[in-house]
């Protein structure tokens, strides 16, 4: 099947701002988007510490750790949770079945 991009729909992200608790204004940015596939996309919730230093993202009963004294940071480790965890929760409707991403022709 041979599958054309649509570069006006794309959406960019920096892991850099995700890590920095960013991850809920990201996945409200893409909300639109995904509410074409998905009647009610899961809720995100943020959990940021300024003290301790930590932050991390909860969806659907699953919580996603980016940074804290106890995770292993060196390289900005918490970059790519920080996409890992997005994308994860991006695509955790995609596993009930409803694909986020299809080719739709106009």
């Amino acid at each position: 099947m041979k599958f054309t991009l649509d570069y006006e729909r794309m959406i960019l992200l920096d892991a850099e701002d995700l890590a920095e608790a960013g991850i809920k204004r990201a996945y409200g940015s893409i909300m639109p988007r995904l509410r074409e596939y998905v009647s009610e996309p899961a809720e995100v919730h943020e959990v940021v510490d300024n003290e301790t230093p930590s932050y991390s993202v909860n969806c659907s009963g699953l919580e996603y750790p980016i940074y804290a004294p106890a995770l292993l940071e060196n390289d900005s480790q918490s970059w790519g949770r920080a996409a890992y965890a997005l994308f994860k929760i991006q695509r955790s409707t995609d596993e009930v079945g409803i694909p986020l991403i299809r080719n739709k022709r106009r």
